[in-house]
């Protein structure tokens, strides 16, 4: 007798029989015990995940001799033929080498023929997003209005290239990826019915490594049962299949977390001389950080709850509660961020060993690295404060402080003139003292102009727009013309601030454009620029010099 696969020997062949499908053969189920069978059904989802097989014990369910019946017997000539692939009742078409429409035109030509042994004739086609636009129209009538001995199963991977109007026609079911938990539990019960051993660390992994496909790990479970008499480690087994060894991903994790970048490099040149797929490994490397994320998150009642959905062993799970209390939740959000761009990079390389080892090193440095969101919101913070720093203060302009009293000049470079106009002559001298005694009030008044007010003791000051608002009114109004009655010995001097656009704008067209554009460049090849543009996949929308973020309503505008 010729051998029997494992994915052909375990093949479900009753309702109950499929895995992880529940919400697809319970319902089948109930229409069936309804007797409220569609003409046609459209069973959708990735590879291995039991389509083909459901499309076939359904077609039992409506042909067994006890049938319609939501239970088939699996026993009676109509199940066996059916399963065998045997039946005159029941065709499976290959959408990809029948994919014409004269394929469709001689189905058409035999759906008018009763059936021979069973009640229904039921057409399996699968991979049905293959057939040509041709053939899907030349099936549409048909398929809309069959004879009442007719049923349809359709079975496709790409669902999106089926034509809505097919779609529309059919009752749809959309199959699951099987779970890590429920793969790995169906294989200890092969492996156990099979009598070989293996560990249940290794069966988790093929369950990992499947990812979600059934028929996968039966595969990847065959493979390994064929090295059982070899006695080799298992690690050295995992090389062997391409698959990931845990302990790598554990090593490269701790080293990450660590920041040991020594360690990246050399885990890195491991796996590439291991012959381990580079992408694969980032794959695994991103669900590890997944649960790491979990477990920072848990706490211990919930983490415990959730451990056998997550299927971590006792080991693994010591393991990631150690490394969550040694990282940040936004440290694991940039590790999200440069993994998932590594993976797209990785596939598209032709050196993904030079993506991992690039990969780990910027994980490596993540601590190191500015988080945006925070640095943003620490900006704004510390623009608060400062806001609310100058509106508290209360404590007057002390002259003293600067030597100066009321009426008094006690600096060489003093003028005492005693009217207005006389202020508007010595202007620059002002300027010159207060930058080298008051840095704050020169920088607001440097780019000012003056000119004498309708009123003969009244001083017009034209400042830039953005320190006009703060010179109007509070202590720095205050200030500002304390320090002028003080320097110039004017007792009554009033002061009126009015903002000067024009200035603004001359300002900021005479900005030398030389030093400008050096800025710029400089900004833009920071490496922590860089570093943060390619992380976050972004995009430099503008540069602006730093002067600007004394604004900080146009700051928080922006942001």
């Amino acid at each position: 007798m010729s051998y029997l696969v494992l994915a052909r020997k375990w093949r479900p062949q009753s309702f109950e029989e499929v895995v992880g499908q529940v919400h697809v053969t319970r319902v089948l189920q109930n229409a069936i015990r309804l007797g409220r069978i569609a003409h046609a059904y459209l069973f959708s989802g990735p590879r291995g995940v039991g389509k083909t097989s459901v499309a076939r014990i359904l077609a039992k369910a409506l042909n067994c001799e006890k049938g319609p019946t939501p239970n088939p017997c699996g026993t009676c000539l109509r199940c066996v033929e059916i399963a065998l692939g045997k039946s005159s009742d029941v065709l499976e078409i290959d959408g990809a080498s029948h994919r014409g429409i004269d394929s469709i035109r001689s189905l058409q030509e035999s759906i008018g023929y009763k059936p021979i042994k069973g009640q229904f004739k039921v057409y399996i086609i699968d991979e049905v997003h293959m057939l040509t636009t041709e053939a899907f129209n030349a099936l549409l009538k048909t398929l809309e209005e069959p004879p009442s001995h007719v049923r349809f199963i359709f079975a496709t991977t790409e669902v999106h290239r089926v034509p809505s109007t097919v779609v529309s026609r059919c009752q749809r079911f959309d199959f699951r990826r099987i779970s890590t938990q429920e793969i790995a539990s169906h294989l200890e019960r092969i492996v156990s019915a099979e009598k070989v051993s293996i560990s249940s660390p290794l069966l988790d992994a093929i369950a990992i490594e499947a990812e979600g496909s059934l028929r996968d790990a039966q595969t990847l479970l065959e493979q390994v049962i064929a090295f059982q008499g070899e006695k080799i480690a298992e690690d050295e087994l995992l090389r062997l299949l391409g698959m990931v060894d845990r302990t790598s991903l554990f090593n490269v994790l701790e080293a990450v977390v660590k920041g040991d970048r020594r360690s990246c490099i050399k885990l890195a040149q491991e796996i590439y001389e291991g012959g381990c797929d580079e992408v694969k490994f980032l794959h695994r490397l991103l669900d590890l950080i997944h649960k790491l994320l979990i477990v920072k998150m848990m706490d211990g009642s919930s983490l415990l709850a959730l451990r056998e959905k997550l299927r971590v062993s006792d080991y693994e799970r010591s393991f990631l509660e150690k490394l969550a209390n040694k990282i940040s939740t936004e440290t694991l959000e940039i590790y999200y961020q440069i993994l998932l761009r590594a993976i797209e990079l990785a596939k598209r390389s032709s050196q993904p060993h030079f993506v991992l080892e690039m990969s780990l090193l910027k994980m490596a440095n993540a601590p190191n690295v500015f988080y945006m969101p925070d640095l943003l919101r620490e900006t704004k913070e510390l623009i608060g404060k400062s806001k609310l720093v100058s509106r508290e203060v209360t404590t007057p302009y002390d002259p003293v402080k600067y030597q100066v009293s009321e009426g008094q000049n006690t600096s060489s470079d003093m003028v005492i003139p005693n009217t207005v106009e006389d202020i508007v002559t010595n202007w620059d001298g002002f300027l010159k003292w207060v930058s080298s005694h008051d840095p704050v009030l020169y920088t607001q008044i440097s780019k000012s102009t003056v000119r004498v007010g309708p009123k003969t003791n009244e001083l017009i000051l034209s400042v830039i727009p953005i320190y006009g608002e703060n010179l109007r009114k509070g202590p720095s109004h205050d200030r500002l013309v304390l320090t002028l009655k003080s320097f110039f010995g004017i007792k009554d001097l009033i002061v009126t601030i009015e903002d000067d656009e024009e200035l603004a704008k001359r300002i900021k067209k005479n900005q030398n454009s030389h030093d400008l554009n050096r800025i710029k460049q400089e900004a833009l090849s920071h490496p922590l620029v860089r570093e943060i543009l390619e992380l976050f996949n972004g995009s430099i929308v503008d540069v602006r010099p730093s002067a600007y973020l004394q604004n900080s309503d146009e700051l928080d505008s922006d942001m």
